[in-house]
């Protein structure tokens, strides 16, 4: 092989000590590159490689190990065990499945991430379908490749390298450095920028294995690239936005493979390590039942910071991030703020074992629409530890799109949390037939919730919590439906003198039949519209919204409102039309006149015990001082249980 470069700095020995540490690499998926030869030219020879003068001209040569005596060249039976297949070939005569591509895949991306983990990592630059070689078995494969980065790669010498058949497998950022004559910056610290040229070519070799080498390019406005443009018109088309084709119909977890390797931004760009354990549990999946999975097998990757301790310091943005790669399982629901997945941790580089502990347990991911979580917000989310509060893992950033196949442009806030497999408290009421025995537990468990959310407890609560949101929708139940956690918490209010601090209620932040009279009147801003008005909202405002819930998971998850005359009040957008007020301030009108919850004519009213009635009563006060606090409620409820010979509620304050 013949190198020239017009690079002062590139030296025979520096060429020397570059394919040298090459061929000490071993790697299954490589060919063993036995040995190496680096000489320079002869001025003459030299002179008539590059008459422009200036150039430094070496001959190279490797010795490599003979893996194929000879290649074989169709598809029957090898005749002996060293004939192995181009990848090439094999392709074009067999349609390959998605384990196959997969498998594949998998064997080169295993050695791209081999050759990035070097000091200074190596990238090969020019993979393609026609350097790499299957085994007679079809189950592993070699690559026929030298590192570009191995070697000064300017204009001259690099188009001859890389050669025009090959320009179709190139990373356009590599094509561009190209072009501009910065082969330097593939030496030393910017070697690691241009990884993902291999992986860009990876990409191009799967979509090869799919279409059986049809592959095709698209130009920025995703319009089909003619396959007659010259060698200059395409690279220009790919360095201003081009890209390979993807055709529709093919195997998700494909698309999301080549979707990655095609991404253009550097800062959504994973490297191969994080792409195997992306794809490698997929795989593996595959292999052993036989299936392909259509849904998308991984949410995203978490990025999140270590706990702040004393010995690390409070800024987050000079903490390390830790990465946890999640497996998507199903949707849990989707909501006006948030969107809330399960899924399960399949691998992390955790060293305090804070999302590693939980093994393979299914995991609540909660993926907010706001671009930001306050760190405010992570601080008391986290610090949240009692048995009847949803347990809050982890908060990070998730810079892959809600639906796993694409970077975000703008990486979304994501809370990680424990996943409880029973539901919610509304649907256990709306769907089941739960009767007055298993629901004052409950009721109760949540009232234990508050009590510690409140700052009620003996165990001091640093950050007391007005919740403003309580409802069935947002009460998690265990499996067996016995346990129930309040969730949703990442709008939460920070209490002073069980008052909001400054700031008070955000407007429209509650659910409209669950607020209580204080919290509507500020939604509907009429009466008293100084910046005082919402100052009564606090825990008494939570203890009514506790009220509705008791009634809600009676009456089958119905909370109906009726006047002081026996009127139903409905939020109906009908009611729009007779008073020209949205059906919102209608309903804070009505419930500032006086309509409360039914809790005499509905079935679910009937249903409930005269003892309970009567503490959801007073939790339905209009004035909130008449309002019972969490701690009261739950020793009320504790003496209905008691009665019932159910059993008592335990008041439990917090976890150290």
């Amino acid at each position: 092989m013949e190198f020239t470069s017009t690079s002062e700095t590139v030296t025979l020995e520096l060429v020397r000590q570059m394919m040298k540490k090459f061929i000490t690499i071993r790697h299954n998926a490589f060919v063993h590159f036995i040995g190496v030869a680096v000489q320079p030219f002869s001025e003459e020879h030299a002179a008539r490689r590059a008459p422009w003068g200036g150039c430094r001209s070496f001959e190279i040569a490797f010795l490599l190990e003979d893996y194929e005596c000879k290649v074989q060249e169709g598809l029957a039976a090898p005749a002996s065990v060293n004939c192995w297949i181009d990848l090439w070939r094999f392709v074009l005569r067999k349609n390959l499945s998605t384990a196959e591509v997969l498998q594949y895949a998998m064997h080169i991306l295993d050695a791209l991430c081999y050759l990035h983990r070097q000091d200074p990592p190596f990238v090969i630059g020019s993979i393609r379908t026609g350097i790499v070689k299957l085994a007679p078995s079809f189950t592993s494969l070699k690559i026929l490749a030298l590192p570009i980065s191995a070697m000064y790669p300017d204009i001259y010498h690099c188009l001859q390298l890389l050669g025009n058949a090959n320009v179709y497998y190139v990373y356009p950022e590599l094509l561009a450095l190209i072009q501009r004559g910065d082969g330097e910056k593939l030496f030393g610290p910017h070697l690691a920028t241009f990884t993902h040229a291999d992986l860009w070519s990876l990409g191009c070799i799967v979509l090869d294995m799919v279409t059986q080498l049809n592959l095709q390019h698209v130009d920025k406005n995703g319009i089909l690239l003619s396959p007659h443009l010259s060698e200059e018109e395409f690279q220009a088309k790919m360095i201003a936005g081009g890209r390979p084709y993807i055709p529709e119909g093919i195997p998700t977890v494909i698309r999301q493979l080549c979707q990655r390797c095609f991404e253009r931004n550097p800062r959504s760009q994973l490297t191969a390590e994080e792409l195997l354990k992306f794809f490698s549990p997929e795989l593996q999946g595959m292999i052993e039942t036989g299936e392909v999975s259509e849904s998308p097998p991984v949410v995203a990757y978490l990025l999140y910071p270590e706990p702040i301790t004393a010995a690390l310091p409070e800024k987050p943005s000079m903490r390390h991030s830790n990465v946890a790669y999640l497996r998507w399982i199903s949707d849990i629901g989707k909501g006006g703020f948030a969107d809330v997945y399960s899924v399960k941790i399949i691998n992390n580089n955790d060293p305090y074992g804070v999302t590693y502990s939980y093994g393979q347990k299914p995991l609540a991911l909660k993926m907010l629409r706001s671009t930001s979580l306050e760190e405010s917000v992570k601080v008391v989310l986290l610090s949240l530890q009692h048995p009847n509060i949803v347990k809050y893992i982890v908060c990070g950033m998730l810079p892959i799109a809600l639906n796993a196949l694409t970077p975000s442009v703008k990486p979304q806030p994501g809370i990680l949390m424990e996943y409880y497999a029973g539901g919610t408290l509304h649907d256990f009421a709306e769907r089941g037939n739960p009767q007055e025995g298993d629901l004052i537990p409950l009721l109760g468990q949540v009232a234990n919730g508050l009590a510690y959310l409140h700052g009620l407890g003996s165990i001091e609560n640093k950050n007391s919590i007005f919740h403003g949101d309580i409802k069935g929708e947002n009460i998690f139940l265990t499996e067996d439906k016995k346990s129930c956690r309040i969730g949703d918490l990442e709008n939460h209010y920070l209490l002073k003198q069980e008052r909001t601090i400054t700031g008070g209620f955000r407007a429209k932040a509650g659910t409209l039949r669950h607020m209580s009279p204080e919290m509507l009147q500020h939604l509907a801003s009429f009466g008293d519209n100084s910046p005082l008005a919402a100052t009564n909202i606090g825990r008494a405002s939570d203890i009514w919204s506790f009220g509705c819930v008791a009634v809600e998971v009676f009456d089958k998850g119905r909370v109906e409102y009726r006047t002081t005359d026996g009127t139903v009040v409905s939020t109906e957008s009908s009611l729009q039309q007779v008073t020209k007020e949205s059906p919102e301030i209608q309903f804070a009108r009505y419930v500032s006149q006086g309509a409360s919850p039914d809790l005499t004519h509905t079935e679910g009213a009937q249903r409930m015990g005269t003892a309970l009635k009567e503490i959801v009563r007073k939790c339905l006060a209009r004035i909130p001082a008449e309002r019972p606090n969490a701690a009261q409620l739950c020793k009320d409820l504790s003496v209905v249980l008691l009665g019932n010979q159910i059993g008592k509620i335990e008041l439990v304050y917090g976890q150290e």
